[in-house]
C-alpha cells in the first residue's frame, strides 16, 4: 500500500507519498486546479506502480480539497490501484500531530502527517458522493444555513421589540406562518 497525504490550500496541493513502514516515496507541489490535478495523476503513476494499492488522503481544511477530490475519485487513471479515499477531520490529524514533538508545522510536514494517519489505519475511509447529486447537497446545505440564519435574526428583532416596548410580551405571531424557518 502507498500512503499519499495532500495538504491543500488555495493555491497549491502539497503531496508525500509514503510507504507501509513510514519512508517518503517521493514529494510534489501541483497548482490547485484541474491542470495540477492531472499533473498530481501522472507524477503519481510511476511513483505508484510498484504497489498493489493506494490511500490518498486529505485534511478537510476550507473546500480547497473538494474539486482535486471529486476529480480523482472520477477519473479511471487511478482505479487499477483500488484506491481507498480519505477526508481527514481537522481534529484528528492535529491530534495525531501532537504524537511528535519534533515535527514543525509546514505544507511539506503536513502532508506526511496525513500519510502518517492513513498510515496508522484508525480513520475511517470516505465515500465519495454521487457526483449526480452533488449540486442539490450544496442547494439544500445552503438553504439550512439560510434557515437558520432567518430564526436568528427573527430572534434578534424579537429582542428589539421587546427592548424598545418595556414590558411588551413577546409573542410569535409577529411574523407570518410563512416566513418562521
Amino acid at each position: 500500500m502507498l500512503y499519499v497525504g495532500i495538504d491543500t490550500s488555495l493555491g497549491a496541493h502539497v503531496v508525500c507519498a509514503m510507504a507501509a513502514d513510514g519512508q517518503v516515496v517521493a514529494r510534489t507541489t501541483v497548482p490547485n486546479d484541474q491542470a495540477g490535478a492531472e499533473q498530481f495523476v501522472a507524477w503519481l503513476h510511476p511513483h505508484a506502480a510498484p504497489y498493489a494499492r493506494l490511500a490518498i488522503g486529505v485534511e478537510a481544511t476550507s473546500v480547497y480539497h473538494v474539486p482535486l477530490m471529486e476529480w480523482l475519485t472520477q477519473t479511471p487513471d487511478l482505479q487499477r490501484w483500488q484506491p481507498t479515499w480519505y477526508v481527514l477531520n481537522p481534529k484528528v490529524v492535529q491530534k495525531f500531530r501532537e504524537t511528535y514533538v519534533d515535527r514543525g508545522k509546514t505544507d511539506r510536514a503536513d502532508a506526511a502527517l496525513i500519510a502518517d494517519v492513513m498510515r496508522f489505519g484508525r480513520v475511517t475511509p470516505w465515500t465519495p458522493p454521487d457526483p449526480r447529486y452533488a449540486a442539490l447537497q450544496v442547494l439544500t446545505r445552503h438553504r439550512r444555513q439560510l434557515s437558520h440564519l432567518i430564526t436568528q435574526e427573527k430572534n434578534r428583532a424579537l429582542v428589539q421589540l421587546f427592548v424598545s416596548g418595556g414590558s411588551m410580551p413577546i409573542r410569535r405571531s409577529r411574523f407570518s406562518r410563512t416566513s418562521l424557518g
